[in-house]
Protein backbone atom coordinates (compact mmCIF):
# COMPACT_ATOMS: atom_id res chain seq x y z
CA UNK A 1 0.00 0.00 0.00
CA UNK A 2 2.67 2.35 0.63
CA UNK A 3 4.47 1.88 -2.08
CA UNK A 4 0.93 2.66 -4.39
CA UNK A 5 0.47 5.61 -2.46
CA UNK A 6 4.09 6.94 -3.17
CA UNK A 7 3.58 6.21 -7.12
CA UNK A 8 0.51 7.88 -6.73
CA UNK A 9 2.19 11.05 -4.88
CA UNK A 10 5.30 11.34 -7.37
CA UNK A 11 2.91 11.31 -10.29
CA UNK A 12 1.46 15.08 -9.13
CA UNK A 13 4.69 16.24 -8.61
CA UNK A 14 6.05 19.77 -9.89
CA UNK A 15 9.90 19.63 -9.31
CA UNK A 16 10.36 18.52 -5.55
CA UNK A 17 6.39 20.06 -5.01
CA UNK A 18 4.04 17.56 -4.56
CA UNK A 19 0.61 18.72 -5.00
CA UNK A 20 -0.80 15.73 -3.69
CA UNK A 21 0.26 13.75 -0.39
CA UNK A 22 -0.93 10.74 1.71
CA UNK A 23 -0.53 10.54 5.11
CA UNK A 24 -1.16 6.89 6.92
CA UNK A 25 -1.03 5.53 9.99
CA UNK A 26 -2.50 1.59 10.15
CA UNK A 27 -5.88 2.06 8.22
CA UNK A 28 -6.58 5.67 8.51
CA UNK A 29 -5.25 8.36 6.15
CA UNK A 30 -5.37 11.83 5.06
CA UNK A 31 -4.90 12.87 1.63
CA UNK A 32 -3.62 16.89 1.56
CA UNK A 33 -3.97 18.61 -2.05
CA UNK A 34 -2.51 21.74 -2.76
CA UNK A 35 -4.53 25.28 -2.59
CA UNK A 36 -3.46 25.87 -5.79
CA UNK A 37 -6.31 26.98 -8.29
CA UNK A 38 -4.67 25.10 -10.80
CA UNK A 39 -5.23 22.22 -8.39
CA UNK A 40 -9.07 22.44 -8.34
CA UNK A 41 -10.77 19.18 -8.35
CA UNK A 42 -7.91 16.97 -7.62
CA UNK A 43 -9.40 15.96 -4.33
CA UNK A 44 -12.10 14.49 -5.86
CA UNK A 45 -9.58 12.30 -8.08
CA UNK A 46 -7.12 11.81 -5.57
CA UNK A 47 -10.13 10.19 -3.34
CA UNK A 48 -10.82 8.13 -6.74
CA UNK A 49 -7.21 7.22 -7.46
CA UNK A 50 -7.11 5.83 -4.23
CA UNK A 51 -10.06 3.75 -4.24
CA UNK A 52 -8.82 2.39 -7.68
CA UNK A 53 -5.80 1.53 -6.11
CA UNK A 54 -7.12 -0.04 -2.76
CA UNK A 55 -10.08 -1.92 -4.64
CA UNK A 56 -7.48 -4.77 -5.86
CA UNK A 57 -6.12 -5.41 -2.33
CA UNK A 58 -9.63 -5.96 -0.91
CA UNK A 59 -10.17 -2.84 1.16
CA UNK A 60 -13.01 -0.54 0.77
CA UNK A 61 -12.87 3.20 2.07
CA UNK A 62 -15.59 3.41 4.60
CA UNK A 63 -17.67 6.08 3.01
CA UNK A 64 -19.22 7.05 6.69
CA UNK A 65 -16.39 8.42 7.83
CA UNK A 66 -14.31 9.77 4.21
CA UNK A 67 -15.30 13.16 3.77
CA UNK A 68 -13.54 16.34 2.60
CA UNK A 69 -12.63 19.08 3.60
CA UNK A 70 -11.62 22.87 2.92
CA UNK A 71 -8.98 23.88 4.81
CA UNK A 72 -8.81 27.32 2.58
CA UNK A 73 -12.42 27.69 3.56
CA UNK A 74 -11.22 27.75 7.07
CA UNK A 75 -12.60 23.91 7.59
CA UNK A 76 -10.81 22.03 10.29
CA UNK A 77 -10.13 18.36 10.31
CA UNK A 78 -9.31 15.63 12.77
CA UNK A 79 -6.76 12.94 12.34
CA UNK A 80 -5.90 10.95 14.97
CA UNK A 81 -6.08 13.04 18.14
CA UNK A 82 -5.45 15.98 16.03
CA UNK A 83 -7.49 18.82 15.32
CA UNK A 84 -5.66 20.05 11.76
CA UNK A 85 -6.47 23.48 10.53
CA UNK A 86 -4.79 26.17 8.50
CA UNK A 87 -4.39 29.63 9.97
CA UNK A 88 -2.34 33.06 9.40
CA UNK A 89 0.80 32.86 9.84
CA UNK A 90 1.46 36.23 12.47
CA UNK A 91 4.99 37.20 11.77
CA UNK A 92 4.66 37.29 8.04
CA UNK A 93 2.63 36.82 5.03
CA UNK A 94 1.15 33.46 4.39
CA UNK A 95 -0.35 30.21 6.28
CA UNK A 96 0.45 26.95 7.82
CA UNK A 97 -1.00 24.02 9.48
CA UNK A 98 -2.11 24.24 13.18
CA UNK A 99 -2.04 21.01 14.70
CA UNK A 100 -3.38 20.56 17.91
CA UNK A 101 -4.26 17.81 20.39
CA UNK A 102 -8.41 17.75 19.97
CA UNK A 103 -10.82 18.37 23.01
CA UNK A 104 -11.34 14.84 23.11
CA UNK A 105 -7.87 13.97 24.01
CA UNK A 106 -7.56 16.40 26.33
CA UNK A 107 -10.46 15.48 28.14
CA UNK A 108 -9.33 11.69 28.07
CA UNK A 109 -6.17 12.25 29.88
CA UNK A 110 -7.69 14.37 32.07
CA UNK A 111 -10.32 11.47 32.92
CA UNK A 112 -7.67 9.33 32.95
CA UNK A 113 -5.66 11.72 35.60
CA UNK A 114 -9.00 12.38 37.49
CA UNK A 115 -9.21 8.61 37.81
CA UNK A 116 -5.77 7.92 39.63
CA UNK A 117 -5.76 10.63 42.04
CA UNK A 118 -9.36 9.45 43.09
CA UNK A 119 -8.34 5.78 43.48
CA UNK A 120 -4.97 7.09 45.70
CA UNK A 121 -6.50 5.95 48.81
CA UNK A 122 -3.45 4.22 50.69
CA UNK A 123 -1.37 4.75 47.91
CA UNK A 124 2.26 6.10 48.79
CA UNK A 125 2.74 9.56 47.43
CA UNK A 126 5.84 8.51 45.41
CA UNK A 127 3.92 5.99 43.55
CA UNK A 128 1.00 8.32 42.71
CA UNK A 129 3.36 11.06 41.31
CA UNK A 130 4.81 7.88 39.82
CA UNK A 131 1.47 6.80 37.43
CA UNK A 132 0.95 10.62 37.37
CA UNK A 133 4.02 11.02 35.23
CA UNK A 134 3.68 7.64 33.67
CA UNK A 135 0.23 8.88 31.96
CA UNK A 136 1.35 12.63 31.07
CA UNK A 137 4.98 11.43 29.51
CA UNK A 138 2.86 8.85 27.40
CA UNK A 139 0.22 11.97 26.30
CA UNK A 140 2.83 14.01 26.00
CA UNK A 141 5.36 12.01 23.84
CA UNK A 142 2.13 11.17 22.06
CA UNK A 143 0.95 14.96 20.86
CA UNK A 144 4.52 16.45 21.07
CA UNK A 145 4.73 16.31 17.24
CA UNK A 146 2.14 19.54 16.72
CA UNK A 147 1.27 23.06 17.73
CA UNK A 148 0.75 22.02 22.22
CA UNK A 149 1.98 24.91 24.13
CA UNK A 150 -1.67 26.36 25.19
CA UNK A 151 -3.26 22.76 25.38
CA UNK A 152 -0.18 21.42 27.55
CA UNK A 153 -0.75 24.36 29.73
CA UNK A 154 -4.26 23.96 30.34
CA UNK A 155 -3.46 19.99 30.84
CA UNK A 156 -0.62 21.17 33.53
CA UNK A 157 -2.53 23.68 35.04
CA UNK A 158 -5.46 20.91 35.42
CA UNK A 159 -3.02 18.06 37.01
CA UNK A 160 -1.72 21.07 39.26
CA UNK A 161 -5.22 21.82 40.37
CA UNK A 162 -6.36 18.03 41.32
CA UNK A 163 -3.18 17.24 42.87
CA UNK A 164 -3.76 20.29 45.33
CA UNK A 165 -7.41 19.62 46.13
CA UNK A 166 -7.12 15.92 45.50
CA UNK A 167 -4.42 14.39 47.02
CA UNK A 168 -3.93 16.16 50.39
CA UNK A 169 -0.77 17.35 51.47
CA UNK A 170 2.34 15.82 49.29
CA UNK A 171 5.12 15.86 52.18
Amino acid sequence: MKAHLRVVGRKTAEGDYEAVNYHRFADDIVITVSGHHAKRGWAERALQRLQEQIAPLGVELNLEKTRMVNTLKGEASGFLGFDLRRVRKQSRDGQFTLMTPRKKACKAVNAKLRDIIAREGATPVAELVKRINATLAGWVNYFRVGNRNCTFSEVRNYVEMKVRTGVGPLG
